[in-house]
């Protein structure tokens, strides 16, 4: 499970969003594996103070293996290919009703109780022609983060993530 929290702040406009991912993952070999993602997201925006718009569902589901191509005793280094699927409503503004597909090179350092984690992704995204004006369709992400062990059942986690902005008339980069 997944949860990511956003805001954004422009003059009297306001924007909050919620992004919560459930993954189902199941082993296919000692080192690949199937991930299903269920993304639901929520976005609202305000405008001195009253809501101009308020969204939510489920966005486009995403299938990936990942493939755990080297492992020794400190380090991991992995490969996620995977596909984006149309199933969210593209009305609502939680889908593109088009496929995508990317991939994402995961590298892994552990000693333990400290995990640290530094991936690099790429995702195409098509869209329906009317959406193409503005979008941008190649997206790259960045992303840094650790994990501390308290116990075996308890663990702190901090990530940073910086994309591509989606929006093609802008270079400013995005957290995610």
């Amino acid at each position: 499970v997944y949860r990511q929290f956003g805001w954004d702040h422009d003059g009297d406009t306001r924007g909050n969003s919620q992004l919560f991912e459930a993954d189902l993952y199941t082993g296919l070999h000692d080192r690949v594996d199937l991930i299903v993602g269920f993304p639901f997201y929520w976005q609202q925006t305000r405008e001195n103070g009253i809501a101009t718009s308020d969204i939510g569902g489920y966005t486009d589901m995403t299938v990936d293996l990942k493939w755990r191509f080297l492992e020794t005793k400190y380090l991991s280094l992995a490969i996620k290919p995977g596909l984006i699927l149309p199933t969210g409503n593209r009305s609502n503004g939680l889908g593109t009703d088009r496929m995508g597909y990317g991939g994402m090179l995961i590298s892994t350092f552990e000693i333990k109780p400290l995990v640290v984690h530094a991936n690099i992704g790429y995702v195409h995204q098509e869209y329906v022609e009317e959406d193409l004006p503005g979008a941008r369709q190649d997206i790259i992400k960045l992303a840094l983060g650790v994990v501390y062990g308290i116990s075996d059942t308890l663990k702190l986690k901090s990530e940073i993530v910086s994309m591509t902005n989606t929006d093609s008339t802008s270079n400013v980069c995005r957290p995610s």
